[in-house]
């Protein structure tokens, strides 16, 4: 089993429990921080990882929405700054870590987490967030694609996976963020309309089955542009979708008084 494959075993929700435990333990970074990022990863597998030398891999469990409590409290104490100043940002942290993380020592973390709780506590909040942070992860995500397939015939090899692999994770990470914020959205309750909600999934199936691949056979590919195009495609109809038809719904089910904010916000952007 090679690298790659493992990297695409850590991250699917079909890996068994018992393959999660043994990846928790894999020498590659790559791989352990994709198991601290799999919903099904237990939370012994949590535990082990919550202690990895390597910061990424500390911050990936402490962005968990499975971590337990107590593994997410050891890590708002982490000796390493990035870890904290991550999980600062995390709006569905328990409130109390995240006043724990607004008089941190470091004051990056501090403005983050007061940011974060502000932003919690504003009318408009969530609403914000989500579409402000979502349709910039859109624009980023097509930029870097773009700037790969314009580079690909002379780049270096070592370069272009480099970058490649960076584009892959950014994807992932936007997949996981949406996840994250837009999660209850989706539930049978919702009040969406279910082709929209079917959308998303399929949607996200489909981005994750084609960056999972591009990663799995790595370079050189003989139609590796083409992927990456069929890939740029996939996000620029995922954006239009979110922002034409997905926003627009929830738009319908937000109460008036975020409507009004969220308008008043963009009209002053505007002036």
């Amino acid at each position: 089993m090679n690298i790659q494959e493992d990297y695409v075993r850590a991250g699917s929700p079909d890996t068994p429990v018992t393959d999660l435990r043994k990846l928790a333990k894999s020498s590659d970074v790559a791989v352990r921080r994709r198991v601290a990022e799999n919903d099904g990863t237990p939370a012994d597998a949590l535990e082990l990882l919550a202690h990895d030398s390597k910061p990424e891999v500390r911050i990936a469990v402490g962005l968990s929405r499975f971590a337990p409590e107590n593994i997410v409290t050891q890590l708002v104490k982490d000796e390493q700054d990035d870890v904290r100043y991550w999980l600062s940002s995390a709006g569905y942290l328990p409130l109390k870590l995240l006043e724990q993380l607004s008089v941190d020592s470091n004051p990056y973390v501090a403005d983050r987490a007061q940011h974060t709780l502000a932003r919690l506590g504003a009318p408009c909040g969530r609403l914000i967030n989500v579409f402000e942070l979502l349709s910039q992860d859109h624009g980023v995500i097509m930029n870097k694609l773009r700037t790969l397939i314009q580079n690909y015939a002379d780049w270096p090899k070592d370069q272009m996976s480099q970058k490649t692999s960076e584009v892959l994770d950014d994807i992932r990470e936007h997949l996981e963020r949406r996840h994250t914020l837009c999660d209850n959205w989706f539930d049978a309750d919702s009040g969406l309309p279910d082709a929209i909600s079917q959308r998303c999934l399929i949607d996200q199936k489909s981005i994750i089955e084609k960056t999972s691949c591009l990663l799995a056979h790595g370079l050189p590919q003989p139609d590796f542009v083409e992927r990456l195009d069929g890939l740029l495609d996939q996000i620029k109809s995922h954006r239009e979708f979110i922002e034409d038809e997905l926003f627009v719904e929830i738009k319908k089910l937000a109460p008036q008084k975020e409507i009004e904010a969220i308008k008043e916000r963009l009209d002053s952007r505007a002036a």
